[in-house]
């Protein structure tokens, strides 16, 4: 109904400020990485702008959140060529443009110590990683506008939407909490037990170890939508606060 609409709307648009400082944190964190390392241990400056990654894990939360109130909330079967379609208009154009305008840099920076020959191969091979949206599965792949990992992961998030959201849509009472507990607790442990056997690399940016978050944020959707019907139609409890708690 266009009252539905007009609060989910309401609810995304409130979302738009905090949206804004987190990523002016993910900014800060990349641009100034290096003083944030400086002074990480004495300066609390150092110490805020060194955390700049827990952002990139708010989002993850919010994006399960953002697709599962616009896509689910109506309870109308998801069209996968028309959201895949919105997916990749909304992310794919301005990801080549950022791809492109990073690579003479990088294949630079290879040149100063390879030969040509060997630059322009390593950097073809990288770039075409990045171009399929891989560069989060492999460190070889990272080097080409590392920032936009997270873009990566977030196709892997868009492939398995239109399946795992509708399956947690259907969650509610003692289930959906059940799934939250199992999903937070669970995803930590196997970090916990995966971390001394796998990269560094790989326990940071790998897409399978993300998925849990994005699949938080669909609950965290569906048992908002859940409180608000149980309350005629409104929620005293923001979403974007239980966002950060998960996130800390």
């Amino acid at each position: 109904s266009g009252q539905r609409r007009s609060l989910r709307q309401a609810k995304i648009h409130a979302l738009t400020s905090l949206r804004f400082f987190a990523a002016f944190w993910v900014v800060l964190y990349h641009s100034l990485w290096s003083e944030a390392r400086g002074m990480r241990h004495g300066v609390i400056t150092g110490r805020i702008l060194s955390l700049g990654f827990v952002s990139v894990t708010f989002f993850f939360i919010l994006s399960g959140y953002i697709l599962a109130m616009v896509y689910l909330q109506s309870g109308k079967p998801i069209r996968k060529k028309s959201f895949f379609a919105a997916r990749f208009a909304r992310i794919y154009p301005l990801f080549l443009c950022t791809l492109i305008a990073d690579t003479p840099h990088f294949f630079w920076l290879l040149h100063l110590r390879e030969s040509v020959g060997k630059a322009a191969a390593e950097t073809a091979l990288v770039f075409s990683g990045d171009l399929g949206m891989i560069q989060a599965w492999s460190p070889h792949l990272r080097y080409i506008d590392f920032p936009n990992w997270s873009l990566s992961v977030e196709t892997v998030f868009y492939l398995i939407f239109p399946v795992v959201g509708i399956a947690i849509w259907r969650l509610r009472g003692a289930s959906l909490w059940i799934a939250a507990v199992v999903l937070w607790i669970g995803s930590q442990a196997l970090i916990y037990w995966l971390t001394p056997h796998i990269s560094d690399y790989t326990a940071s940016y790998n897409p399978i170890l993300h998925v849990p978050t994005f699949l938080l944020g669909i609950l965290l959707a569906r048992w908002q939508v859940l409180q608000r019907e149980s309350h005629g139609g409104s929620s005293s409890t923001p979403a974007a606060a239980i966002a950060a708690a998960l996130v800390f």
